[in-house]
């Protein structure tokens, strides 16, 4: 761990309550210090510039930046946050605002800046941009997934956290070394993107606590209750809901934590033009995105619509994909094509989980159960006078424990978990105990864990891997 990291971690434990009461003052005014404020339908956010912080907002009747070193709330005075871990980076917050141009001239000069410093896969840098933009407005939407970058040590996590993460709102930089309590109390005081950097944490009290935050985070309105140590009848309630950006050498144990990450299994880079420090020239770049991305905030906040990309289809996407894009849906509502580019990563994500799911214990039983109930396939029957109409599989769990190495008692609470069952069933007048299935059910579970050719997807023409309306040209020359 760089010493940074390490005086970012020490901070993160010395914080207390995040967003404290406002305190009363002898005049019987109250302060409040928080990082956004939002007064008459205006969001202003707080910048940092030589170590001093201010608030920005953008007015929209005189199209124009305002700047202000507190704000007014009826007799509460709001004031920046202040502290050693703006001075020192553990939050980077944008020094100014400044003109953004279009959404897709962003993006491409974000998909741009990934690009020189960084090598991923053409689809994930363009994704990535997308999510570093979405992240900027995560807080009109209800959901948002998870970036997750995937691999052994030495193949560029750790720099693929400082590129992208360092483009998210307010991102609020953390390792595997940080507890779960202070990561609960950074995002509850700054409400920006956690940066989670080595996040298989090896105490299983704390890998559970960290699951738990990640399965609540991504929807809104889930906070993690905890009861203090001192006082065990006194709870405390911290926001989860936020972007989060980070590193795993391998994958969770949990699948609907793996759902909602859109993750890029890295590999030792091969590239020789990508520097390898991170230099002033790119920090000057990235200060200069965030002056934009700040400006596309302040200017899109007021106008997002949630509920924008309803009407965009996602055939053949599963639901919880869905929900996890719905948030993506709304920001490229207006921008048909590369919601298509979208759905078209979408569905390369969605046959990379079905792949996964094939290697579990369910997948293998769903593999060895299909072809029963396939016509002509093996020998398949079906009992008229089923009343609930259930597909009747010629198979015994027995059967099915020879064939998948799955224990018959197993098989039984597998199928159980599945939503399929077993009944007795009289064949040539003999009782057997066969399993049986809803038809629609055993698709839906065909689907969901068995990949097919017709799941496959097409890819972007490799010299254009870049949103609609711009031609993506990789920048050889980068200052050393």
């Amino acid at each position: 761990m760089t010493e940074d990291r390490r005086k970012i971690v020490h901070l993160a434990g010395k914080m207390r309550e995040p967003r404290k009461p406002a305190q009363p003052r002898d005049n019987g005014e109250q302060v409040e210090r928080t990082s956004l404020a939002i007064l008459d339908g205006r969001v202003w956010e707080q910048i940092h510039h030589n170590r001093e912080s201010a608030f920005m907002s953008w007015n929209p009747e005189e199209c124009r930046l305002d700047a202000a070193t507190h704000l007014m709330r009826e007799t509460t005075k709001i004031l920046p946050i202040v502290g050693p871990e703006v001075d020192l980076g553990a939050v980077k917050l944008p020094d100014g605002a400044e003109p953004y141009g279009t959404a897709i001239d962003l993006l491409a000069d974000i998909e741009r800046h990934i690009h020189t410093w960084l090598d991923v896969s053409d689809g994930y840098r363009r994704f990535a941009a997308y999510y570093a933009l979405l992240s900027w407005l995560y807080d009109r939407f209800n959901t948002i997934p998870y970036l997750r970058l995937l691999g052994d040590t030495g193949v560029g996590k750790s720099r693929a956290l400082d590129v992208i993460g360092g483009l998210c709102y307010k991102a609020i930089i953390g390792s595997g070394a940080v507890t779960p309590a202070p990561i609960f109390r950074l995002i509850a005081r700054w409400g920006g993107t956690l940066i989670l950097d080595e996040a298989d944490l090896r105490n299983s009290d704390e890998y559970n606590t960290v699951i738990t935050l990640l399965n609540c985070g991504f929807e809104r309105n889930r906070p993690v209750i905890r009861a203090q140590k001192d006082n065990p009848d006194r709870l405390q309630f911290f926001p989860t809901y936020g972007p989060k950006v980070f590193a795993t050498r391998r994958r969770f144990q949990d699948p609907a934590l793996e759902a909602r990450c859109l993750t890029e299994i890295m590999s030792e880079t091969r590239r020789t033009d990508i520097p390898p420090v991170l230099n002033r020239a790119f920090h000057d770049t990235e200060a200069a995105l965030r002056r934009r991305l700040l400006m596309f905030r302040l200017q899109n906040w007021a106008t997002t619509n949630a509920e924008a990309g309803e009407a965009l289809r996602f055939d053949g996407i599963e639901p919880r994909l869905k929900q996890v894009s719905s948030a993506f849906a709304a920001l490229l509502a207006n921008q048909p094509d590369v919601f298509a580019d979208y759905v078209q990563f979408i569905r390369k994500h969605q046959r990379e989980l079905v792949e996964q799911r094939a290697g579990t214990r369910e997948g293998q039983l769903v593999a060895a159960l299909v072809p029963y109930a396939v016509p002509g396939a093996v020998e398949t029957l079906e009992v008229p006078d089923t009343e609930d109409g259930l597909l009747v599989l010629n198979v015994t769990p027995g059967q099915l424990e020879k064939e998948t190495g799955i224990a018959a008692t197993k098989v039984g609470q597998l199928l159980k978990t599945l939503g399929l069952g077993t009944r007795q069933v009289r064949v040539s007048g003999v009782k057997q105990r066969l399993v049986v299935a809803d038809r629609a059910k055993l698709e839906v579970l065909r689907k969901r864990y068995i990949p097919t050719d017709d799941d496959e997807v097409v890819p972007s023409a490799p010299d254009v891997p870049g949103v609609p309306g711009y031609r993506f040209e990789p920048t050889r020359e980068v200052e050393q």
